[in-house]
């Protein structure tokens, strides 16, 4: 870049949002707070031998991280049919990280993550087909909630008691752990 970006000017639509890592044109970042935070990442590329790095850093400043502990799902899940007949009870966890610095300063939900809307999605997804692994299943969240949620990353972890194996374990589980591109989700 050559120009220097200033709030009044206008940039470009995929300039990336500093307070949730979406690209400009996919919400209002035209309001001031979103305006001055582009500015900062494009001033700190333009001022960096590697720009990317620069702006990862503005955006990886704060890996604060939100988690929902034992979700409980009712996926049909099993490797035989029988075993997928009838909807079985299961648990998840879900950590997201990002910078939720903007939610703390305003105090309000619009500048964080509803986590009631990223149970939704998980519950959601759970019961929406039938699955024959679990890695199948833990896959499909973690994708989920990195299309519809501005978030760095998110792990999943979950847990399922198989009736066949009951006298045997407690529980298996799976975790599976994703980053957006760049640790961020640009929503393009």
């Amino acid at each position: 870049m050559t120009a220097e970006l200033k709030p009044d000017m206008e940039t470009p639509d995929n300039c990336l949002c500093g307070p949730c890592g979406m690209k400009r044109k996919t919400h209002g970042a035209q309001e001031p707070k979103h305006i001055n935070r582009i500015v900062e990442v494009a001033s700190a590329a333009q001022r960096s031998d590697s720009p990317t790095q620069a702006i990862n850093q503005c955006f990886l400043k704060r890996p604060d991280r939100l988690k929902l502990s034992g979700i409980k799902i009712f996926p049909h899940i099993g490797v035989t049919p029988e075993e997928r007949a009838a909807p079985q009870e299961c648990e998840a966890d879900v950590v997201i990280s990002g910078d939720w610095s903007a939610a703390a300063a305003t105090d309000d939900l619009a500048d964080s993550i509803d986590y009631c809307l990223i149970l939704e999605k998980v519950q959601t997804v759970a019961a929406e087909r039938e699955y024959v692994l679990l890695e199948t299943l833990v896959h499909a969240i973690v994708q989920k909630v990195l299309t519809d949620f501005p978030v760095g990353s998110v792990k999943v972890k979950i847990r399922k008691r198989p009736a066949v194996l009951r006298n045997l374990l407690d529980f298996v589980e799976i975790e599976v752990e994703e980053s957006s591109a760049d640790g961020i989700n640009d929503f393009s």
